[in-house]
């Protein structure tokens, strides 16, 4: 393949270790929309093989509410606490709570209406 028709993102699995790799050199690798939307495609794909990218994802997102939308989403309920103690909001209480009782989670059920 030669460098005109390669991705602007390429994407690898080593071990477990999953690699996002930016091929822009001449502009300093700077993001493009379409390059967070594949990244952001890629890592969805990633977690819903094995849910071994939440991780990753709940450590790239700093926004805590989106930390907290993305762990719901993927069914992290534990992830999901820990992040609505740090926004401690009544509507992500009460979401955590919707979620927990969904998974049978009594004790984070109970918690989050404590809360």
């Amino acid at each position: 393949m030669s460098s005109t028709e390669e991705s602007e993102v390429q994407f690898d699995c080593e071990n477990a270790a999953r690699i996002i790799t930016l091929n822009r050199p001449k502009v300093l690798n700077a993001l493009t929309l379409s390059m967070v939307r594949q990244i952001y495609q890629q890592m969805k794909e990633w977690m819903i093989d094995e849910n071994a990218g939440l991780d990753m994802v709940v450590e790239f997102v700093k926004d805590q509410k989106t930390r907290f939308g993305v762990a719901l989403e993927y069914g992290n309920i534990y992830v999901a606490l820990e992040v609505a103690k740090e926004i401690d909001d009544k509507v992500v209480w009460e979401a955590l709570a919707q979620a927990a009782l969904l998974q049978g989670n009594y004790q984070i059920v109970e918690y989050s209406y404590q809360r």
